[in-house]
């Protein structure tokens, strides 16, 4: 069965952007107001007040005037207008237009949503025009990266694990879309269980073609709430096996299959059977790594992670720029905070 996608990846670049985040914010604030009112607090909490979904409640509340009604259903209002790029170039003249879009809401946001935060320049430039003209409105620079990582955040892997399917969904998305520049500082922590020595022996890590994915740097094999080796990745290679060859083998990252890819693939693919009786040899893709380093990245909060998690290398490291050798970045990574 063919892999269905939550969002599109089709007709005009930023219209599906646009609607593909506000889909997924549609489904968190559907699957629960408190989860969606937390993560637009998060995300906006450096420049606006805490904004209010849904109505509140009161009883016996005296107002200014008369007398004292025996309740009040009430509800703050608020407006956040979005602008999406697909690079962090942003026009002035259209974001002073987008001013004009508010009217008598409580809180008023422009939000602009691109893949890296744009230049310090041009959010000054507005917010100073919005300061001026509009000053209620708060001017906020936003990546798609930081509403991936503020909803990971928020969620609790065990009891909203739908939720984490979906945000994992619409990380793809912008992956595939380069949406995600930061992918080369991305570690994507994969289970192993009881594949682990398999996949240190081979440099490798099978999985079928049905699971999405965002694309990333490095590959971590996780076991008993540790990540227990990282390596490089070398190529990510869907392929199928038959009559003694591979008939496909292409790369997802656009990079020429090597002969000695071709039959690093066919050895696990046969070895896979004969160890674990895992058929392996058809719609599979195939994580390929230079070299896989040990490691111990321990995790000592509840529960163990559901099939995947993702790092951003920088922040686990505490470094602006990662280090050209996996060994110093497995060592790094033995040392650095426990998560």
């Amino acid at each position: 069965m063919s892999n269905i996608h939550y969002f599109q990846r089709y007709a005009q670049r930023e219209n599906v952007t646009t609607n593909n985040t506000l889909l997924l914010f549609t489904r968190i604030y559907r699957y629960s107001q408190n989860l969606f009112e937390g993560f637009l607090n998060e995300l906006l909490s450096d420049y606006v007040p805490d904004i209010s979904i849904g109505v509140s409640m009161e009883q016996q509340k005296r107002v200014d005037h008369g007398r004292i009604p025996d309740g009040f259903i009430t509800q703050d209002s608020f407006k956040i207008v979005i602008e999406t790029k697909q690079e962090d170039f942003f026009d002035f003249n259209q974001l002073q237009g987008h001013l004009h879009a508010f009217g008598d809401e409580k809180t008023k946001v422009l939000l602009l949503l691109s893949p890296e935060v744009p230049n310090a320049n041009v959010i000054e430039q507005i917010r100073s025009t919005a300061k001026t003209s509009f000053p209620e409105v708060k001017v906020v620079a936003t990546s798609f990266e930081i509403i991936i990582r503020t909803l990971g955040e928020l969620l609790d892997e065990t009891r909203h694990w739908e939720m984490k399917e979906l945000i994992d969904e619409y990380a793809a998305y912008c992956s595939e879309a380069d949406l995600l520049p930061v992918w080369k500082y991305m570690m994507r922590a994969r289970t192993a269980g009881y594949s682990l020595e398999f996949n240190l022996i081979h440099n490798l890590y099978y999985d079928h073609i049905s699971r999405g994915y965002m694309k990333h740097q490095y590959f971590g094999l996780y076991k008993q709430k540790a990540v227990r080796a990282v390596g490089k990745i070398e190529n990510i290679v869907v392929a199928n096996f038959k009559d003694g060859q591979l008939v496909t083998a292409n790369s997802d990252l656009g990079r020429t299959v090597t002969t000695e890819q071709r039959e690093k693939i066919i050895k696990a693919m046969h070895q896979a059977k004969e160890w674990y009786g895992d058929d392996v040899y058809q719609d599979c893709r195939f994580f390929l790594v230079e070299e896989f380093v040990k490691t111990f990245f321990e995790k000592t909060t509840p529960f163990p992670i559901q099939k995947s998690k993702n790092f951003d290398l920088r922040q686990v490291l505490k470094m602006s720029d990662l280090p050209n050798k996996i060994a110093e970045i497995a060592k790094r990574l033995s040392e650095a905070d426990k998560w």
